[in-house]
């Protein structure tokens, strides 16, 4: 293997590790929260305020960003809604729309950075930036994965059957142009050992 070939594969590798910690973290946070709060926290149990709050309360953070990343102490910020999400990717390198991540923003202790949805019907996701929104590519499906906490309180990855975004072609593809693209590569990066061997450039 050349050089590059192998810095590539050590990079893709610490992001796998990573985002299987966060995975793990993530779960084990919402069980946490759910025993405090005397029910299975699932949507609509909290608001997001509720949510955000209480989440923090069970992990080591560096920074709590607000609110909402339309806020001035976001992290990120953006203006809202389907709006251009300022530094962050689509899987295939567009403009990604920040929409699921402007309910909540926090720094962790070890880099990794948090993005919640939490406003309406079913949708109850936790993004999370594995190395965090100061390190590059800040791309959906490389260093960026969504999960679904789903009506019986599971934290799915996105993509897998029963969350919201199943269809790869749209959501997980190299060649695809939608806005949310990478949303549901989360399910292929946790099960398909190949997803790591071909990330789009």
């Amino acid at each position: 293997m050349t050089l590059p070939a192998l810095l590539n594969n050590s990079k893709h590798k610490e992001l796998e590790t990573s985002l299987k910690k966060n995975y793990s973290l993530i779960q084990q946070v919402l069980l946490m929260m759910s025993e405090d709060y005397g029910q299975t926290i699932a949507p609509k149990i909290l608001s997001r305020v509720e949510f955000k709050t209480l989440f923090e309360k069970k992990v080591q953070i560096l920074k709590a960003c607000g609110f909402g990343s339309y806020e001035q102490n976001a992290c990120v910020p953006h203006l809202g809604g389907d709006t251009i999400f300022e530094g962050y990717k689509t899987f295939s390198g567009k403009q990604a729309y920040g929409y699921f991540f402007d309910d909540g923003q926090i720094l962790m202790n070890d880099g990794s950075f948090i993005m919640i949805e939490n406003t309406s019907g079913d949708n109850l996701f936790i993004s999370v930036d594995v190395n965090g929104f100061a390190k590059k590519p800040n791309r959906w499906g490389i260093d960026v994965y969504t999960f679904q906490v789903m009506t019986d309180g599971k934290v799915l990855p996105m993509g897998a059957e029963g969350t919201k975004y199943t269809n790869h072609n749209t959501y997980c593809s190299a060649k695809s142009s939608d806005g949310y693209n990478g949303i549901s590569c989360a399910y292929k990066a946790l099960n398909e050992p190949d997803f790591w061997k071909n990330l789009p450039k």
